[in-house]
């Protein structure tokens, strides 16, 4: 499309808007005509953006091919205010020429009367915006490009570009991350001037705009106000990158949100930011704007720091300063100054800090397991330190931990007629005193001590209370130097409100050894509020207090060994740090390894995130559900119940999230969820073959180690690709390892165990049984009648103790099923479950049987959990047979009997048993367990198969195409295997989307299609199939009808197959190396990695190489 010209041609008419100011006025008019465009030159290509004002386009100059982005507003402006910020936008980026702001390429307004609207034209920013990759890698679907040192580079590049905006009178209004656009190497732009203003040197603005959570308190008041607006906004930006959080989370209401602000409340800086940005973020949103720092002091900060966010690359991050640093200077304020020069040199910090090399080796005493280090390696570049590779890929061998720990204690209680009244009576059951961690973040808000601090910032600025002295036995002590009275004394003034005073007597414990007053005195030598400041005391004091057993002193230093926060940095030895104070339950310290491992060891994450979330902070849990929707995608149901979890205890992100799934669930073709598959293997692992494309229409299947090669980057899609895909040696009844859990500490006492005693039906011996042993959890309280009376726990529990197998059933679901549930609260569940099962009560045994499987309120026992199993299966329980029918064939709890576990399965199967069907038809596919002898029997296999697929299971639908193309168990018939691949992308599954794009591509009982099988192969690829990444990057190193060449991306779906371990996907990045980037040392190591693992191409290629 062909935009028609708009007539502006000067200066003089663009005047006619009446809304310039001195600033833009006294502009060259050979430069602002510079900018105007005539849009008769431009083609307008893809909407890449709506806005509720204007529409974004991608748009190509046709004299200069050059792509921009074009925004053209919706109406015509007929308001002043229109106008005003219209022209803002313009006048700030001509006057604004920095590597940080998004450039200006044009502009265009329309003549008056005229039905044409303005426009701007802009470099093209492909990455979107800083909120929208936020938003992405808060779901884990960041691109692998956006990393910490990226992170750094925005906080840094942000930074610079405000600093050359208020150096040049201007005021943005409106920073946020919406208006951080990103460009091809993910380095920010600042834009959206429309709020902007020129400030003038006699007057500061008044016209309130903005995004509420970006704003600044003096914004909310309708004062006058300056550019320390920007600053406030920029805390929050540094709070979002630091963290991965929103502030004020939960708080939706603008009004809400703006009274926080304006009463000087301030999120929560978790103790997981490094020290140096934590004061930064502090800082930046003080109340009073002139408490906060100018841009020129935090650019200062920042380039004279050697702090960074873990895992920066610093040769990336400090070759960015020097770039930005080139075109201004920052002129600090001595405050800015004197807080780095507080900061003690190397010979003063070993002289007070004595660390020996093996001072942190906690390693060498046997105090952690070697193993669970991650990988580090030594990086000369960063002062010969350990430096932490955030970046690793995945291990391929390694797979999704299958036995997550779920919920499947949430059915409902089907009965009308029973109403729990929880809080009437929840208190009444056992409760165990909850430990506290006084360190924890989220305890800081209450903490009496007020103690100023950038983790807690909260609103401090209330003024000091009325005190009195008195004479004590306390100062007698203090007199005779007790250290204990002293930190006792000096907590009585910290309370207060007397910290200035407290210090020198929480310092002087903190020097005698006083276990209590060594945080204290630490964070009061980083604050350096009332002593002065020294970072390196701080750290001498963190670390006697670690040695003391203090998990919050541990947790510190790991993070100031982290970060370098007064001594050298040393990754490893923070990361020993960090395992000790998890291991001494720091919630904080499980967080800040699971984001650690992250990147290197997912497995390993979940197992931290999952020990945060028992531990009470559900952020674990929500972190759980993310990585288990990358680990294990065909089985969302895992990252459900994480979800779930913490959801049900308020967790915002999880509820939204869920939310999301649900969205997602309802616009696409539904996939039955099954609540109970908690052992079966998951979609992603199940038994499968991936058709190759192929040569004489031939499937072939090799096994794992045997590979063919792919074409290379500059072969014709037209000719067979000739590649062999793995086919997966799986079996689902091999019981994984679970990851390792927090085990509760059960009592050591003589109490009742209803599992040690032989099933009996006896009410009355049961019910004497609970009340010897205490068990009876409630209370008797005087319950008034009345004619249709509802029934509450108390009248529940009356029930069950008159031997109702019904009620004793409902009690016990009702203190398993409640959230978070303690020991004493899961062992009366257990000996109401019991009763009940004794009874012959079919979910009861079932429940029984769970309870000693995982240990819920009692140690596990398989042997004993496979009793009830097998005694609710015999009754006709699915659930349970399928269960019990696993611990057969795996002689878990029993001996192996496979023979028996199919019969288990088949009557699971019959009544619809999902999972059942499943292992099944893989059973019979195989051989397993069948007769004659471990033959298979495909007729079987195909029936229950297609049982699975009724109930919309992508996995069976998969495995039908592979039988309908082989023509096991029927005759073969490619259209037929097409259609099962089809449906079984529609459902979502990677292995449907990549098996029908092949047969698309090659015409395989489907007419072909080379344009859709590339759009198969891209949306299996960005769900993380390497053999998809591979074609997908074939057909477009090439090029095909349809579907244009684009080297660009090839080669970067091309390195993410290889990254993966993927043989085809090295050989193929490694030609682009070669060939492309000429770069052939790094593709010589790309054709090794392939090579060992047979792959022919590569190593014909190693040859020719004479390698």
């Amino acid at each position: 499309m062909i935009f028609h010209s708009l007539l502006f041609k000067s200066l003089k008419d663009l005047l006619k808007f009446d809304c310039i100011t001195k600033s833009f006025i006294k502009m060259s008019i050979r430069k602002i005509q510079d900018f105007y465009v005539d849009l008769k030159g431009y083609q307008l290509n893809d909407c890449i953006g709506r806005g509720t004002s204007a529409n974004f386009y991608k748009a190509k100059n046709l004299k200069t091919n050059e792509i921009v982005a074009l925004k053209i507003f919706k109406n015509n402006f007929t308001d002043e205010i229109s106008k005003t910020q219209f022209v803002r936008e313009i006048e700030t980026m001509v006057i604004m020429d920095h590597p940080a702001i998004l450039a200006l390429k044009g502009y265009s307004v329309p003549i008056p009367g005229s039905t044409d609207t303005p426009s701007i034209a802009t470099e093209l920013m492909p990455n979107g915006s800083l909120f929208d990759i936020l938003i992405e890698e808060n779901n884990r679907r960041a691109p692998i490009q956006w990393n910490i040192t990226k992170k750094m580079i925005n906080l840094f590049g942000i930074a610079a570009g405000m600093m050359y905006i208020h150096n040049n009178n201007g005021i943005h209004r409106d920073l946020k991350p919406a208006n951080i656009l990103l460009d091809k190497n993910f380095e920010p732009r600042i834009a959206d001037f429309g709020l902007s203003k020129i400030e003038n040197e006699d007057s500061l603005q008044s016209l309130i705009g903005g995004t509420p959570l970006w704003m600044a308190p003096e914004l909310f008041d309708q004062v006058q106000y300056n550019n320390k607006v920007d600053v406030f906004a920029y805390a929050i930006i540094l709070f979002q990158i630091c963290t991965g959080k929103l502030p004020y989370e939960g708080k939706k209401n603008p009004i809400q949100i703006a009274m926080l602000i304006t009463n000087g409340e301030r999120p929560d800086i978790p103790l997981s930011v490094p020290y140096f940005y934590a004061k930064l973020i502090s800082d930046c949103w003080e109340q009073n704007p002139s408490d906060r720092p100018t841009f020129d002091d935090i650019v200062y900060r920042m380039a004279n720091t050697d702090s960074v966010l873990i895992g920066t690359n610093l040769e990336q991050y400090k070759a960015y300063q020097s770039r930005m640093l080139q075109i201004m200077q920052p002129k600090p304020s001595q405050n800015a100054i004197q807080s780095l020069q507080n900061q003690p040199d190397q010979a003063q910090m070993q002289m007070m800090m004595n660390f020996s090399p093996n001072d942190f080796d906690i390693f060498s005493k046997g105090q952690c397991n070697p193993s669970d280090q991650l990988n580090i390696q030594t990086n000369n570049q960063f002062n010969n330190q350990p430096n932490l590779q955030l970046n690793q890929p995945i291990p391929q061998n390694q797979s999704a931990p299958q036995n997550i720990p779920q919920n499947f204690l949430n059915q409902q209680i089907n009965s009308q007629n029973i109403q729990p009244n929880f809080n009437q009576n929840i208190q009444n059951f056992p409760q165990h005193q909850e430990m506290i961690n006084p360190y924890n973040d989220q305890q800081f808000p209450q903490n009496p001590y007020n103690i100023p601090n950038p983790y807690n910032q909260g609103h401090s600025h209330t003024k000091s209370q009325k005190r009195h002295k008195k004479k004590s036995k306390t100062m007698k002590l203090i007199g005779q130097g007790d250290i204990n009275a002293m930190y006792r004394y000096g907590m009585k003034l910290i309370s207060k409100g007397h910290e200035n005073k407290a210090a020198k007597y929480i310092v002087t414990a903190a020097n005698g050894g006083q276990k209590d007053a060594l945080p204290i005195a630490a964070k009061f030598y980083e604050e350096g509020k009332f002593v002065k400041q020294n970072l390196t005391q701080a750290a001498v004091y963190w670390k006697k207090a670690a040695e003391l057993g203090i998990p919050e002193a541990m947790f510190r230093c790991g993070q100031i060994l982290d970060s370098g926060i007064g001594v050298k940095v040393n990754h490893h030895k923070a990361i020993i740090f960090y395992q000790k104070a998890a291991q001494n339950n720091c919630v904080d310290a499980m967080m800040t390894l699971g984001y650690l491992y992250n990147e290197s060891d997912k497995n390993k994450a979940l197992e931290y995130f999952n020990q945060a979330g028992m531990n009470g902070n559900l952020d674990g849990f929500y972190e759980c559900g993310l990585i288990l929707e990358i680990l294990d995608p065909q089985n969302i149901q895992n990252a459900i119940n994480f979800y779930n979890n913490a959801a049900n205890r308020g967790h915002q992100k999880s509820i939204e999230k869920l939310k999301l799934l649900n969205r997602q669930h309802e616009s696409s073709p539904k996939k039955l969820v099954n609540p109970y598959k908690d052992q079966l293997a998951t979609e992603a692992d199940t038994p499968k073959k991936t058709p190759s494309t192929f040569n004489s229409n031939v499937f072939r299947f090799t096994e794992a180690n045997k590979t063919e090669e792919s074409p290379m980057p500059s072969t014709q899609v037209s000719n067979p690709i000739q590649q062999e895909i793995t086919k997966n040696n799986f079996n689902p009844f091999l019981n994984p390892q679970q990851p390792e859990q927090v085990q509760p500490e059960y009592p050591q006492t003589d109490s009742f165990n209803p599992f040690n005693q032989v099933p009996n039906t006896q009410q009355q011996q049961q019910q004497q049984s609970m009340n010897s042993f205490g068990l009876d959890p409630f209370n008797q309280p005087n319950t008034n009648s009345s004619k249709e009376p509802k029934i509450d726990l108390f009248t529940l529990k009356q029930i069950a103790d008159s031997g109702d197998i019904d009620a004793c059933y409902h009690i016990g679901c009702i203190l398993m099923d409640m959230t978070n549930p303690n020991i004493s609260e899961l062992q009366n569940a257990a000996v109401y479950l019991r009763h009940a099962a004794s009874a012959g009560n079919q979910d009861a045994q079932y429940r029984c049987g769970l309870i000693l499987e995982k240990g819920l309120g009692y140690p596990p026992n398989m042997q004993k959990s496979t009793y009830f199993y097998k005694l609710a299966a015999e009754s006709g329980h699915s659930e349970s047979a399928y269960k019990f029918a696993l611990c057969l064939l795996n002689g878990n709890g029993v001996p192996q009997n496979i023979e028996y576990a199919n019969e288990l399965l088949t009557s699971a199967a019959d009544l619809g048993h999902l999972n059942a069907q499943l292992a099944l038809a893989y059973n019979y596919e195989n051989g397993i367990g069948t007769k004659p002898a471990n033959q298979p029997n495909f007729p079987l296999a195909i029936k229950y198969y297609q049982m699975a697929a009724a109930q919309n299971s992508a996995n069976a639908l998969c495995s039908l195409g592979i039988l309908a193309q082989d023509g096991k168990g029927m005759p073969q018939n490619m259209a037929i295997a097409a259609d099962y691949y089809r449906q079984a992308a529609l459902l979502g599954s990677t292995l449907g989307m990549y098996n029908y794009g092949v047969v698309l591509q090659n015409g395989l009982g489907v007419e072909k299609n080379i344009v859709e099988a590339t759009k198969y192969y891209k949306k299996a690829a960005d769900y993380g199939s390497s053999d998809a990444q591979c074609n997908y990057a074939i057909i477009l190193s090439s090029g095909a009808p349809g579907v244009p060449k684009n080297r660009e991306e090839a080669k970067k779906y091309a390195k993410l197959a290889a990254e993966q371990g993927n043989p085809t996907g090295q050989v193929l990045y490694g030609q682009f190396l070669m060939i492309v980037d000429k770069n052939q040392a790094e593709a010589i190591k790309y054709f090794k990695l392939a090579a060992a693992q047979g792959n022919q191409r590569a190593i014909r290629k190693l040859n020719e190489l004479k390698l």
